[in-house]
C-alpha cells in the first residue's frame, strides 16, 4: 500500500493486518480524483482509520490537517508510524468514534468501518447530531457493493466495494 499522489507520492504505508481491510490504492486514487481540489486546505476526519490511508492521502494532496480515529490500539500505532514516515504530526485518537466528544468541524469526513460492523448509520447520525460537517462539506463512505446509503449524491462501484458521497 502506498500514497498515490501529492507531496508524499510513492511513500509506502504500513498495514495493520489482523483482519483490518485496507482500502485498495486504485479506490483511493479514484475517490481523490472525484474530490479534486476540495482537498486543498481542507480539515479532514478519518473515522475508523485503520492505516490512516485516507487521511494521509488527503495530507499529501494539500489538506490543512487530518484527525484520525480508531479504537484498535495496533491501528493507532500504525497510523502514528505512517505519519512519522512522512514527518507529519496529526491528531490520532485511539478512541471509539461513536462515543467520543468532538469539538471540531470538518470539510471532508471519511467513513470506512469494518463492513459487517453495523456502524454506518450510527456514524452518520453522530456526524449530524454533533454538526461535525462544515457547510459545503462532504462525507465519503466506503461500503460493501450491495449496501445502500440514503441521501448519497453519487455512488461509484469498485469490484465488491462501493463509495458513496454525501
Amino acid at each position: 500500500m502506498r500514497i498515490i499522489s501529492g507531496k508524499f507520492k510513492g511513500k509506502q504505508l504500513k498495514e495493520v493486518g489482523d483482519g483490518t481491510r485496507p482500502t485498495r490504492d486504485f479506490v483511493r486514487e479514484n475517490v481523490f480524483n472525484i474530490l479534486g481540489s476540495r482537498v486543498i486546505g481542507a480539515e479532514v476526519l478519518d473515522c475508523f482509520a485503520g492505516t490512516g490511508a485516507y487521511g494521509i492521502e488527503a495530507i499529501s494532496r494539500g489538506a490543512k490537517n487530518a484527525t484520525f480515529f480508531d479504537i484498535n490500539p495496533r491501528a493507532c500505532d500504525i497510523i502514528r508510524a505512517n505519519l512519522k514516515n512522512i514527518n507529519e504530526k496529526q491528531e490520532v485518537k485511539c478512541k471509539n468514534f461513536i462515543t467520543a466528544k468532538i469539538e471540531k468541524k470538518f470539510d471532508i469526513i471519511f467513513i470506512d468501518p469494518p463492513y459487517d460492523s453495523g456502524l454506518y448509520e450510527k456514524t452518520i447520525q453522530k456526524i449530524e447530531k454533533q454538526s461535525l460537517l462544515k457547510d459545503g462539506g462532504i462525507i465519503v463512505i466506503e461500503t460493501p457493493r450491495d449496501f445502500n446509503i440514503e441521501n448519497s449524491s453519487r455512488t461509484v462501484f469498485y469490484g465488491s466495494s462501493a463509495v458513496h458521497f454525501i
